[in-house]
């Protein structure tokens, strides 16, 4: 399977490089497409459905192509997929987890080994529902990420040809008897202290921790002194540096605290159960990036070579490691050497190490292998 990447920075422009890939020495059937939503999504989608190549796609909270990100740009990887070896879904039933569930049925009813790849908006959908819905009707490959609006935090959207969705999720089902799929979800974060409780939840609420006030634990934890009518507007500063680690079974899960309510709860960027054993995180580092390219670096065993790479890397990973995301993208780019192209999103969908149970994780790096048999 030949795979082509490239980036631009206007309407005009994608639809000259479309018709400059376009050749009678390749022919693209499947697109992958992250763009700013400062764009014209629906004109953008129109140019893939003049050329005949089936578009799956989400906007962005920033853009990245091989070992080099941008702002405000759309990046396009174009993959000649046979067209048997894949199909388009939109679930749009307003039921989240009713309409993930339906898709895996769908996915089932055409492929009797299926591999599910999923793009939906990051501010009107629970990414929780839909892992809950997939799971629903057994455990399968499922991989994807959560749309960004470069962080105005108004709107984002899965978009595919001609149809543009704030509301619905979009499924891009692939046959894994044919197209090998392989990831892997991981942040290099590590835990510090001894383990706390999660005492009082609701949703993507944490009430209290160790049955105290939970932004009083967090803020006395980390022994940063606040002005008592600052104290919950921290949290949107130093929330993306010190992750909560959610332990599942067998396997860690990253929440991010994006805010505070005045009572004193988290709001977190994905749901807790109450009764979830948890840890809080060390500062961000240089250790971390060397330990995710680490992590990753153990799909080289089972997945030595690769025609194109998806990355799904968390926003807020972004804004808490700066200029050392650099360092990160250059070491992914190096494993396979391969089309690199993704983006910076505001929830990721992957398996973590040690487990093929896939779930939503924020402040985490999601990639994504495909590789035609």
């Amino acid at each position: 399977m030949q795979a082509i990447n490239f980036r631009t920075d206007s309407i005009s422009s994608l639809e000259n490089q479309l018709d400059k890939h376009t050749t009678t020495n390749f022919n693209p059937t499947l697109a992958f497409v992250f763009a700013s939503v400062s764009y014209d999504i629906d004109a953008l989608s129109g140019l893939f459905d003049k050329h005949e190549i089936q578009l799956v796609g989400c906007t962005t909270a920033g853009e990245i192509i091989n070992d080099e990100m941008s702002d405000e740009t759309i990046v396009v990887l174009l993959l000649d997929m046979k067209k048997e070896h894949f199909f388009i879904h939109i679930a749009d039933e307003e039921d989240t987890f009713l309409a993930a569930k339906n898709a895996t049925l769908k996915a089932n009813e055409k492929f009797d080994n299926p591999s599910l790849i999923v793009f939906s908006s990051g501010l009107s959908i629970n990414g929780d529902d839909i892992i809950r819905g997939v799971n629903e009707i057994g455990t399968y490959p499922l991989f994807g990420g959560m749309a960004g609006d470069d962080f105005k935090m108004k709107s984002s959207y899965s978009f595919t040809n001609n149809k543009k969705m704030d509301k619905a999720l979009l499924f891009l089902i692939i046959d894994q008897n044919n197209i090998e799929i392989n990831g892997l979800a991981t942040s290099g974060w590590k835990p510090v202290g001894t383990k706390k409780i999660a005492t009082k939840t609701k949703g993507n609420i944490l009430y209290t921790i160790d049955d105290k006030p939970a932004l009083d634990v967090f803020l006395e934890y980390f022994d940063i002194p606040i002005p008592n009518d600052h104290r919950k507007d921290i949290i949107a500063e130093v929330g993306a540096k010190y992750p909560l680690h959610l332990q599942k079974d067998g396997y860690t899960t990253l929440r991010a605290p994006l805010m505070a309510t005045d009572e004193g709860a988290l709001i977190l960027a994905g749901e807790v159960i109450q009764g979830t054993s948890m840890f809080f995180s060390m500062p961000p580092d240089f250790e971390i990036i060397g330990q995710c390219v680490k992590d990753i670096g153990t799909l080289k065993e089972s997945f030595p070579e690769t025609d194109a790479v998806i990355l799904v890397s968390c926003g807020a990973r972004h804004l808490a490691l700066g200029p050392m995301i650099e360092g990160e993208l250059e070491g992914l780019r190096e494993l396979w050497n391969a089309p690199l192209t993704g983006f910076f999103s505001y929830g990721e969908i992957g398996a973590a190490k040690g487990t093929t149970i896939c779930d939503l994780h924020n402040e985490t790096v999601s990639l994504i292998l495909l590789k035609e048999k």
